[in-house]
């Protein structure tokens, strides 16, 4: 049997539609190396579960600062699973960045707002290209109700084929470990309070789920009759960093519980 070292559970609401809500995102917690999931149900339906990439690096550029000054890490707020710790982009102006780097390519990212911003800005973003620089990428930010990250929600793209991997330059000889870098930034200065609680990234998905010809993970159909189905169980992939659960019929709840598993007994 496994020997777990810890282990935690929680409850997410899935909704009755196929588009992915935020509340059906979860961060895996920096120590889970293994995931069960549970989804009762009064009739028989399709969930489908897909893992997103994890996020190596956060970092809020400030532009106003000198040298690798200018890249304030905000990774282990924003990626800790804690809603006690936040990081701040208040102010952040238009010269400024957030980059976001990825182990995999994502399709979109899961934003926790903390204290929201409600000065009327839009949001612009490009990718990285490898050592060539950066390609415009068009997103489409569900926290925007007038201003960006005035709410919880997904920001979203399409995955180009020029998505690269790279390494920032952080100034002073420092660099940032390769990753896939998203880069975002506004129009406006943000509220001067602003935080994120926490980002999680989308999984990237296969497009012919058959034959696997694209770029991506296809999501896993978990079945479900009136708690009759048996929990899926396996280890969390080495690169994951975030789960969707995705109803597409009827409004249910999904159970999920990580363990910490340190090896096997017989």
């Amino acid at each position: 049997m496994s020997n777990f070292k810890r282990y935690r559970g929680e409850t997410l609401t899935l909704a009755a539609t196929a588009n992915i809500s935020f509340t059906q995102i979860r961060a895996v917690p920096p120590w889970a190396n293994e995931l069960a999931v549970h989804a009762p149900s009064a009739t028989l339906e399709n969930i489908l579960l897909t893992f997103g990439s994890k996020i190596i690096k956060v970092y809020h550029y400030d532009d106003s600062l000198a040298g690798n000054e200018k890249y304030r890490d905000l990774t282990a707020e924003l990626t800790d699973k804690n809603a006690s710790t936040v990081g701040s982009i208040g102010s952040l102006a238009t010269a400024d960045f957030l980059y976001v780097g990825f182990v995999r390519r994502a399709r979109g990212l899961a934003v926790d707002v903390g204290t929201v911003n409600n000065v009327a800005t839009t949001i612009a973003a490009a990718i990285s290209t490898g050592k060539t620089g950066w390609i415009t990428q068009a997103v489409t930010d569900g926290t925007d109700t007038g201003a960006s990250l005035a709410q919880d929600a997904l920001i979203t793209w399409t995955v180009q084929a020029g998505w690269a991997m790279a390494e920032l330059d952080l100034g002073n000889g420092k660099q940032s470990p390769p990753a896939y870098w998203i880069r975002f930034s506004w129009d406006d200065v943000l509220k001067s309070d602003t935080t994120l609680v926490a980002l999680m990234a989308l999984g990237n998905t296969i497009v012919d789920s058959t034959t696997g010809t694209a770029e991506g993970i296809a999501p896993l159909l978990l079945r479900s009759n009136n708690d009759a189905a048996p929990s899926w169980k396996d280890e969390i992939p080495s690169w994951a960093g975030a789960v969707e659960l995705t109803s597409t019929s009827i409004t249910s709840a999904a159970n999920l519980n990580w363990y910490e598993r340190d090896g096997y007994t017989f």
